[in-house]
């Protein structure tokens, strides 16, 4: 007579496998500490396969990879609404001081005033193309199906990402 094991511990063995972390010998283990079951290596390899834990795996990799391009993206967003903000504080000061001062003053105040202006358009170019960028992945996830696919683009689209902060 088959063994009967208790949801959760299945439940336990598919979380272990699906983080990656651990091998099928190592979830055997935990089992064991955990619930005091002894559960063997093809037991999970047989239990990965029923119940499509590395479908799961890959779905999660790539919800994972997902929120990661998502928060990269927001926080590009961030940085340039700050600069954005900033060059505004910039202009402004500066547009403030030049009433009143003496030509050399109003001549640093008109460059401040003139170097703010540039500022301000240069990062709301890059807030249209962060936006356009966007979109663009909006797109793909949405209509791409295969989460095999989706995970690979997501991680080429990390590293792009990666590689652009390196190189600001």
């Amino acid at each position: 007579m088959p063994k009967i094991i208790s949801p959760e511990v299945r439940l336990e063995a598919m979380s272990l496998y699906v983080s990656g972390e651990h091998t099928a010998k190592q979830i055997t283990e935990k089992l064991s500490e955990k619930f005091g079951v002894d559960i063997t290596i093809s037991t999970v390899y047989a239990w990965s396969k029923r119940f499509k834990w590395d479908e799961k795996k890959l779905e999660l990799q790539t919800i994972g990879t997902r929120a990661v391009m998502e928060s990269e993206s927001q926080r590009f967003a961030r940085l340039n609404t700050e600069h954005l903000d900033l060059y505004e504080k910039m202009r402004h000061k500066a547009a403030d001081n030049l009433e009143g001062l003496d030509f050399h003053d109003a001549g640093v105040a008109s460059r401040t005033i003139d170097m703010s202006i540039q500022g301000e358009r240069e990062t709301m170019k890059g807030l249209i193309n962060i936006q356009f960028v966007q979109d663009i992945l909006n797109v793909l996830v949405e209509e791409i199906q295969d989460p095999e696919l989706i995970s690979r683009l997501a991680s080429r689209f990390q590293g792009i990402i990666q590689h652009a902060d390196t190189k600001n």
